[in-house]
């Protein structure tokens, strides 16, 4: 299965000078006391004991915070036919593929459209790995 995985607070070359100035690797946008939040992880601990750190948007800045909280969060997403999973990545993002869509970020889980396409179950890894399991 492979997460459809498109960010939603940075292009894709923002992601990448993030990832150069951190030495971190992007692994999705999803939301955090529903701000929408980027995580990334790093191969060194912060002092913290955290690989993972967010970044969002406060007023006009940008805030860098422990990404931690992701260890805990259970995403759900759908499985489509070709084997690509879709998730909503925030409260208001409404993610649409084909014939079915997913809203709701953390907060609800609404789907769609066609109900036969399966319900998966996205997590991270405390080693910055992506598991995805159908349920």
């Amino acid at each position: 299965m492979n997460l459809i995985r498109e960010p939603y607070l940075f292009s894709p070359e923002g992601i990448k000078k993030i990832e150069e100035l951190k030495s971190a690797r992007w692994l999705l946008d999803t939301e955090h006391k529903n701000t929408p939040v980027s995580i990334f992880w790093q191969d060194e601990r912060h002092p913290q004991g955290s690989n993972f750190f967010a970044l969002h948007y406060y007023h006009d800045g940008l805030l860098i915070s422990n990404g931690a909280f992701i260890l805990d969060q259970v995403i759900e997403g759908v499985l489509l036919p070709n084997g690509d999973v879709i998730y909503s990545r925030h409260v208001h993002d409404y993610c649409q593929y084909g014939d079915v869509a997913i809203d709701g970020g953390r907060e609800y889980t609404r789907v769609v459209g066609n109900l036969m396409h399966p319900i998966v179950e996205i997590r991270v890894t405390e080693k910055g790995e992506i598991r995805i399991e159908q349920v």
